[in-house]
């Protein structure tokens, strides 16, 4: 897989999933990372501000929400396994509700399809933080999704 050259990036990702040095043989090396648990974001004022001068001062111009397909706390979700409490969980439960899964689709697929629809709640998410909206838009900021699957050395867009 050659790399691509892109602009200023921030990829954001489940610390879990390791999906770093992927990205990076992807995307090149030079590429920015964030973590939060399944890539669900719950971020405090503090963090909008932290993020907003980030952005400035980095150049940010993408914005990359990733799923890995090897994501545990999508597949506890989809199977009811039991939860630690974290903010994602719930987040993921709750979002499963809007997703109709088909009962011949293997559980990779329905890993995918959740992941589908959490990547499009954490980019609404982050356009609907007025704080982090209007400086995006200023700058030029798109926010993306990436499905990925490390283990196949699959990368799949999930743009909206």
């Amino acid at each position: 897989m050659s790399q691509q050259n892109i602009p200023s990036s921030l990829f954001i990702v489940c610390p879990f999933c390791q999906v770093e040095n992927f990205l990076k043989m992807t995307f090149g090396p030079d590429i920015f990372l964030m973590t939060a648990p399944a890539g669900v974001l719950n971020l405090q004022d503090e963090q909008l501000n932290a993020l907003r001068e980030f952005f400035v001062r980095q150049q940010i111009k993408n914005i990359y929400l990733v799923n890995d397909i090897g994501c545990n706390f999508l597949t506890e979700a989809i199977v009811d396994a039991s939860v630690f409490g974290l903010h994602c969980e719930k987040e993921l439960r709750s979002l499963k509700q809007n997703v109709t899964f088909d009962n011949e689709n293997s559980l990779e697929e329905n890993i995918e399809l959740l992941a589908e629809e959490n990547i499009s709640k954490q980019i609404l998410n982050i356009m609907s933080k007025e704080m982090l909206k209007t400086d995006m838009e200023v700058l030029g900021i798109k926010a993306h999704g990436i499905i990925t699957n490390k283990k196949l050395a699959i990368l799949k867009n999930s743009d909206q």
